[in-house]
């Protein structure tokens, strides 16, 4: 597998990142059993795995990609995008964190999430 399309891929290269050494529920390891022939190409999961250091979310970005926003919803599954929370946290660190600090005659710009990159 080159790419992540399916469930089935999504789980295959999630096992694939987490190797054997996992404690995994009743439930997880059935579902690993069902896609334990699949084999991910080695650059994906380099891929991945980077993207993921980096603070990225490309399982949650595939799995969003594979079900759809109703799918989702009807499962308890949503997600907020990075860019909605980036703003979030900006206004919480102006709006709460940076009062103390306005006082004082000091501020300092919020962190950008995801690893550092502005969103």
């Amino acid at each position: 597998m080159k790419e992540i399309r399916t469930e089935q891929d999504l789980v295959a290269i999630s096992a694939a990142l987490i190797g054997s050494a996992t404690m995994l529920s009743k439930d997880e390891a059935a579902l690993l059993k069902r896609v334990a022939k699949r084999v991910v190409d080695a650059q994906l999961i380099a891929s991945v795995r980077a993207r993921i250091e980096d603070g990225e979310d490309p399982l949650g970005d595939a799995f969003s990609g594979i079900r759809s926003p109703e799918e989702r919803r009807s499962q308890g599954a949503t997600y907020t995008p990075l860019s909605i929370i980036q703003s979030m946290v900006n206004w919480a660190a102006f709006n709460v964190f940076a009062r103390s600090d306005r006082r004082s005659g000091s501020w300092q710009r919020p962190l950008p999430l995801g690893g550092g990159r502005t969103v």
